[in-house]
């Protein structure tokens, strides 16, 4: 008998990314942290992996203009034009804005004049795969929703304090897209399912801004530092066993395992973290299934997983077919696993 099964499918059908001119070595923060603090920093950069980020130096640059280059690209990549999207949504947290959203912005920054659902999520380093999920679901269910943009940003270089190591020194600024679009297929492939884990015990590690904006905006508190991001070393959760015990968890609702997996789309802090995950999952020629960007661009938050699946994309670690594992993780901490298919 014919199988006449219909999917209603939602796939990346283009990705984009931007990083600003300005490319900064490790030297700079080397001399900086022993200026500043007395302390260096050579041994924990390479721990972490980093050589280079890119800083913006330009005034009039913001995640809106990254998102609007990285947008453009994607739309371009998906031969789609912007009066075709539905949806727009944007994930930063370093908006420029609170009001309107920051997408809003880019919709009329790119012409999307036809989208009908745009707004902005904050879910820090998870964001880009949270928009995954969440866009896809609504793509699913409300059959308005052809065509969705996502974009990704953030401008470290406003917000990072020059005495926190942390973020001023590993992170780099940047933007990422993707464009979506929903098909019935007579296979499913796109975005399949997904996992969440959260738990708020360290909700207090990392803060921005540090005391929290009423404090800020309510006093006479005049130092911009007081604004940015501050983060407090603690002993950090096991996200190889969090992550592993989750993907194992999401891939076997598709009668799947960690084996039926060509790539893994993992949290690009630092290359251990995702070797340690693979490793829990017991996989073989673990560097035939991931990479690590962070190393030369910095660590891009909410759009690392989206750095590191064009730069899969293009050189073939990914192709169609190829089943893929998105994991976005947000301080505090809240994370996600994402089981693709292209």
């Amino acid at each position: 008998m014919e199988n006449n099964q219909k999917f209603l499918n939602v796939n990346i059908i283009g990705v984009g990314t931007y990083l600003p001119d300005n490319k900064v070595d490790n030297e700079y923060y080397i001399n900086h942290f022993k200026e500043l603090k007395g302390i260096d920093i050579t041994g924990a950069l390479e721990s972490i992996g980093r050589d280079y980020r890119h800083i913006s130096t330009d005034l009039d640059e913001t995640v809106i203009t990254m998102s609007t280059e990285a947008a453009l690209i994607a739309l371009k990549e998906s031969n789609t034009n912007p009066e075709e999207l539905d949806m727009v949504v944007f994930s930063t947290d370093s908006p420029e804005f609170t009001t309107p959203t920051n997408a809003i912005k880019l919709v009329n920054a790119i012409g999307a004049k036809n989208a009908k659902l745009v707004y902005d999520i904050n879910a820090n380093c998870l964001g880009m795969t949270l928009g995954l999920d969440q866009v896809s679901r609504t793509m699913k269910t409300n059959k308005r929703f052809k065509k969705a943009l996502i974009v990704g940003s953030v401008l470290i270089s406003s917000i990072a304090r020059k005495d926190d190591f942390l973020t001023y020194a590993t992170f780099g600024d940047s933007a990422s897209a993707v464009v979506l679009e929903a098909v019935e297929e007579s296979y499913q492939r796109g975005v399949i399912d997904s996992v969440s884990y959260t738990d708020s015990d360290q909700h207090a590690t990392s803060q921005s801004p540090i005391n929290g904006f009423s404090r800020y905006l309510r006093t006479d508190v005049t130092d911009k530092e007081e604004l940015k991001w501050f983060s407090y070393p603690v002993e950090s959760a096991n996200y190889p066993s969090i992550w592993s015990d989750m993907i194992k968890d999401l891939l076997s609702e598709h009668q799947k395992t960690q084996f039926d997996i060509d790539f893994f789309a993992l949290p690009q802090f630092t290359e251990p973290l995702i070797t340690d995950t693979l490793k829990a999952l017991d996989i073989e020629n673990i560097e035939e299934h991931y990479n690590f960007v962070s190393r030369n661009i910095g660590y891009t938050g909410t759009s690392c997983v989206i750095f590191s699946i064009k730069d899969a994309l293009n050189k073939g670690k990914v192709k169609e077919g190829s089943n893929v594992i998105f994991v976005g993780s947000g301080v505090g901490f809240s994370t996600m696993a994402l089981y693709y298919k292209f």
